[in-house]
């Protein structure tokens, strides 16, 4: 695409971060981050759920949140993937705390997906509180 003179857009790097989620290979994957970094995609929403959710997928959590935390309006999607992330990766107190901030940000009410994960984690923590 770049040898043909077109450069890539928020849409485009998106979909090329998913697919690198799908080959299993997060040595490209993090080569993408650094390219997106250096364009002018890096703070476009899309583009860091998409981070985010490749980072999910290989277990990378800190990276995740990393993404997570430079987000200037985080919506439902970052939020809920963050918060999955961190109760399908064992961090079941992060998962509520992240759950917890978002209520009190009161942007969001959290969906299906978000209360599944925030169920999972409190049954994973034995406590019904």
């Amino acid at each position: 695409m770049r040898q043909s003179g077109l450069m890539p857009d928020q849409f485009t790097f998106g979909s090329i971060i998913r697919s690198c989620s799908s080959l299993s290979s997060i040595e490209l994957g993090r080569q993408l981050h650094v390219h997106v970094i250096k364009s002018e995609f890096g703070s476009h929403l899309i583009v860091q759920n998409a981070l985010i959710a490749m980072y999910k997928k290989f277990g990378q959590i800190v990276d995740a949140l990393d993404v997570f935390s430079v987000i200037a309006k985080k919506d439902l999607m970052s939020w809920s993937l963050m918060i999955t992330g961190f109760s399908q990766l064992g961090y079941e107190l992060e998962a509520l705390s992240h759950l917890k901030e978002m209520l009190f940000q009161g942007v969001y009410q959290p969906n299906e997906f978000v209360f599944g994960s925030a169920f999972s984690a409190c049954g994973s923590l034995l406590q019904l509180e």
